[in-house]
């Protein structure tokens, strides 16, 4: 992939100068991705980069429905779909994840749930964010048992994370504790 890791670069510092709040400087990096793209040894997927970082803009900026179109209107959902498993970065787990967040954020459950199932049962590095996501879309939907069957896989996946994810692992111990608590009631 060293062909690419010039795109990757400005795509990531587009993505953090997003996050930053700086919102003329990943506009910039999206700019000189749509620049470079049509010359690149990856044209749609660097266009893709652009469009995710515009994403990220919008979804900063508070505007998740903006941002869900940008990111829906990519190529990359045609070639994911086919398979998934091509390459980690050419998968744009990321992208994948951001999609599911956003329509979560919206309150399109359904759609999430499915997203965020994929990423459960495909990608390893997104696995556990996703099945944090989906325990809380069943327990919304009081389906106890899927609920804690996520709340545990999370937990496992995350047992040693680093410090700072503790307050996420400490919230859904005590959510799973609860779920069983509730369960054995019903029973």
């Amino acid at each position: 992939h060293a062909d690419v890791h010039p795109y990757l670069r400005l795509y990531l510092l587009g993505l953090l100068s997003a996050r930053l709040g700086d919102e003329a400087a990943a506009e910039g990096y999206a700019v000189d991705l749509d620049r470079m793209g049509p010359s690149s040894p990856a044209p749609g997927f660097v266009a893709d980069l652009g469009r995710a970082v515009r994403m990220e803009i919008a979804w900063v900026a508070g505007r998740p429905s903006a941002a869900l179109a940008i990111i829906e209107g990519a190529r990359l959902w045609r070639a994911v779909e086919r398979d998934p498993n091509t390459s980690p970065l050419y998968a744009h787990a990321y992208e994948r994840y951001a999609r599911a967040e956003l329509l979560y954020e919206l309150g399109r459950y359904d759609e999430a749930q499915r997203w965020h199932q994929a990423l459960a049962d495909e990608l390893i590095y997104a696995a556990a964010p996703a099945h944090l996501r989906l325990a809380e879309i069943y327990e919304r939907r009081e389906e106890l048992e899927k609920s804690v069957e996520h709340y545990e896989r999370f937990l496992a996946l995350w047992e040693n994370c680093d410090p700072e994810l503790q307050p996420l692992l400490d919230d859904a111990s005590a959510r799973l504790a609860r779920l069983r608590r509730a369960q054995s009631r019903l029973r």
